[in-house]
């Protein structure tokens, strides 16, 4: 036996790595890696504008604006009377809410809505023999879309406030701490009658960015001022005039399929007009809700 097997068969019995052991054997050192051990050079920042084919491949793979999303043929933006209009649907049995924009409700609408609150407590799938229409609220001028979309917002907001956040308050808190799981979901799935309230507080210009509310601004000096004479005085603030800002709730009108569901609510605001029957989507013929023969007995 050689001197490079004596010294290898050593150094293993002591636990010595075998590669250190015949690091002077020619062709005996392996890579830790396939990689090249020299790094590739990388083209400088001027080889890359020089470069037409750069060019035209930071041309193809800039990100397109979102108006150019809009004005090229296929993408279409917005839809007009998107939000004019707002739903809300409530489950007859367990009393849950999804709010939407069209006159329709689909799984989407529960999957983003309604939060996991218990096992066997979430509906599946909608099933339209369970879901009803509980209001709808439609602003009364026209093409007044983004206030609805803001009210849709809100609404949808106080909602998830209302399941996700209710430890906060002290004394209803309390109350579901001291229920068993099963209890304490059943009651937060029921929020109709937080839906209602909600409604009442949401058209009254509740909560931050409510766009609700008509600003205008109005000189100080002038008591009664015509549309063009505002114009003029909100002008004004630019040459150092003192202005007074008001503020004006736009006005409302709820549409509900029961007339005895808007009392929920405590007070309503003097700019929502409530209407019994909720009208259809191609003209604006109330249409109430029909009972079966088995739900009037």
């Amino acid at each position: 036996m050689n001197s490079v097997t004596t010294s290898t068969v050593g150094r293993l019995a002591l636990g010595v790595s075998r590669l250190s052991a015949v690091t002077n054997v020619a062709g005996a050192v392996r890579h830790a890696s396939t990689h090249p051990t020299t790094a590739i050079p990388k083209p400088t920042a001027a080889i890359i504008k020089t470069s037409p084919l750069a060019e035209e491949t930071a041309v193809e793979l800039k990100s397109p604006s979102r108006l150019q999303l809009k004005s090229e043929p296929g993408n279409k933006a917005m839809p007009k009377g998107h939000g004019d209009r707002i739903w809300a649907f409530h489950h007859i049995e367990q009393g849950q809410v999804i709010y939407s924009t069209k006159p329709v409700i689909s799984h989407q609408h529960l999957i983003r809505q309604q939060p996991f609150t218990g096992k066997n407590l979430v509906p599946r799938k909608i099933r339209k023999d369970y879901w009803r229409p509980l209001a709808m609220i439609e602003m009364e001028a026209k093409d007044q879309g983004s206030i609805g979309r803001s009210v849709y917002q809100k609404l949808r907001e106080f909602k998830k406030r209302h399941e996700l956040d209710w430890a906060n308050e002290a004394d209803e808190g309390r109350k579901l701490m001291q229920k068993s799981k099963r209890e304490r979901g059943a009651e937060l799935n029921d929020q109709k009658p937080n839906s209602v309230a909600d409604m009442a507080a949401v058209l009254a210009g509740a909560g931050k960015g409510n766009l609700m509310w008509a600003v205008s601004r109005v000189s100080s000096d002038s008591t009664d001022l015509g549309t063009g004479e505002i114009k003029r005085a909100s002008g004004a603030v630019e040459k150092g005039a003192v202005v007074d800002v008001k503020r004006q709730l736009r006005r409302a009108i709820v549409y509900w399929a029961n007339e005895q569901d808007k009392f929920h609510a405590r007070e309503w605001s003097d700019n929502v007009s409530h209407e019994v029957g909720i009208p259809g989507e191609a003209d604006k013929k109330r249409v109430p809700i029909r009972m079966s023969s088995e739900e009037k007995q």
